[in-house]
């Protein structure tokens, strides 16, 4: 999915956390924000923003991603 995302024409992505909490255990993390993402298609300049959220864990001292979900708030054409 992302191959194919970033290499759209004129591609633009843009994420905005809004909000980082670390458990206590400092080994999970949550980042809840925004995005926006524009590109050039076959019917011109197509643009979308909508929320996201990532989980990350701390596997071996690296910080993986864990699960990532993104939620479109324009409507579909």
């Amino acid at each position: 999915m992302w191959r194919g995302m970033l290499s759209l024409a004129n591609v633009a992505l843009n994420w905005e956390p809004t909000r980082i909490e670390t458990a206590a255990s400092e080994d999970l993390a949550y980042m809840v924000g925004t995005y926006s993402l524009g590109f050039d298609g076959d019917d011109g300049r197509q643009e979308g923003r909508g929320n996201y959220v990532a989980i990350w864990k701390k596997v071996g001292g690296a910080w993986k991603l864990a699960v990532d979900m993104i939620n479109s708030e324009t409507p579909a054409t």
